[in-house]
């Protein structure tokens, strides 16, 4: 991740992440880019839309967490 001081520009430069990262990273291009949009519970919402697990530990959400595995696991062909 590269970005000026005042966070004005904001890349993700070089060979793609890995998957394990990946979205990680992404999610500290767009906080860092849109500071005042990232905050607000619009962007908050969908986050979560997009991401169950957006600012949740899986340990204390077992059971999103298992129907977010299924879901997952269904999309992808795995048993």
């Amino acid at each position: 991740v590269v970005k000026s001081k005042d966070g004005n520009i904001t890349a993700l430069l070089g060979a793609s992440p890995g998957a394990s990262v990946a979205v990680d990273v992404m999610l500290e291009v767009l906080k860092t880019a849109f500071p005042k949009r990232f905050n607000t519970d619009v962007w908050q919402e969908k986050l979560t839309e997009l991401f169950p697990f957006f600012q949740k530990n899986p340990e204390d959400h077992i059971e999103l967490y298992l129907q977010t595995r299924k879901k997952n696991n269904q999309s992808l062909g795995l048993s």
